[in-house]
């Protein structure tokens, strides 16, 4: 427990230390720039280096607490799944399953990304991201190469442990009275490739939008989520 506390640390600390050098040295540059364009326009002969290097300095520090606190909990927060994707046992005789990325909204402007895992008794979300601007749109890939996972895929003991998770949900196909797809843009995905989204409705009235992230057939989808099949098996 203690070496993987560490490691998370040095981890955390080396991608942070990183991000801090990189903006020091691109916040001397353009501070030297402008420095040097104001004393040229100016005329006068003197740069203040203690301001140009205190600056750079200064912000470098700034972003290197901002990236070593947010990546160290965003770590920390990803401990219990690590846990339980290294125990996945194929073994255990599952069937298999199949599924796909998707981003659902809430509080109006804020977003979260699930893996959600097609089952025969309903659909299982694991919360794999909280809240992501669009500066790195295709930032759910890795999520999608995990339903690769074959020993992932025929372990419905990890899937189900993952979506009892903080953020996840689990939505009977008992419970299910209709799912529909809308394959309309999402407004507000700005460049996240998206395929429409899935819309399912429950007997008790609540109603789940899932933003399918990425090109997905979204027909094909849906009937699998209301036969509980592998998707894959589709003709």
């Amino acid at each position: 427990m203690k070496s993987a506390f560490w490691s998370k640390l040095r981890l955390a600390a080396l991608s942070a230390l990183r991000s801090a050098a990189i903006t020091t040295v691109m916040v001397f540059v353009v501070t030297l720039v402008r420095a040097g364009l104001t004393v040229a326009f100016s005329r006068n002969q003197r740069i203040d280096w203690r301001v140009v290097v205190g600056m750079s300095i200064t912000l470098g520090l700034v972003l290197f607490v901002f990236v070593f606190v947010y990546l160290l909990i965003k770590l920390f927060l990803f401990a219990p799944a690590e846990e339980i994707l290294d125990q996945v046992d194929a073994s255990e005789g599952g069937y298999e399953m199949s599924g796909f990325v998707a981003m659902q909204y809430y509080a109006l402007i804020l977003n979260r990304t699930f893996l959600v895992f097609i089952c025969p008794d309903g659909v299982y979300g694991w919360k794999v991201e909280g809240p992501v601007a669009a500066n790195n749109p295709r930032y759910f890939e890795p999520y999608k190469e995990m339903l690769k996972d074959r020993q992932l895929m025929r372990s419905p003991t990890s899937v189900h442990k993952l979506a009892k998770l903080r953020g996840g949900f689990y939505i009977s196909l008992s419970s299910m009275v209709s799912v529909d797809f809308d394959p309309h843009p999402k407004w507000g995905m700005s460049q996240i490739p998206h395929s429409g989204r899935i819309e399912i409705r429950q007997a008790s009235g609540k109603r789940t939008e899932l933003i399918l992230l990425g090109s997905v057939d979204g027909e094909r989808l849906r009937e699998a989520i209301l036969q509980g099949r592998n998707v894959h098996a589709l003709v």
